[in-house]
């Protein structure tokens, strides 16, 4: 399942890849039209730690 949500002029985009019946491992990516100095993940996707989730949580 994909969700795009939009925020302060950035796009986050959110993936749940499923695991096992009704769990869910969940990655992040952040796209937008500047690049805040100090900010090396903006456009990399990122695995959210201490998953799997179920879908409530996710």
């Amino acid at each position: 399942m994909q969700r795009t949500v939009e925020y302060r002029g950035f796009e986050v985009h959110i993936d749940l890849l499923p695991t096992s019946t009704d769990m869910f491992d969940v990655w992040f990516r952040i796209e937008g039209p500047i690049k805040p100095p100090g900010v090396a993940a903006l456009g990399e996707r990122i695995k959210i730690r201490g998953g799997p989730f179920s879908r409530r949580w996710a």
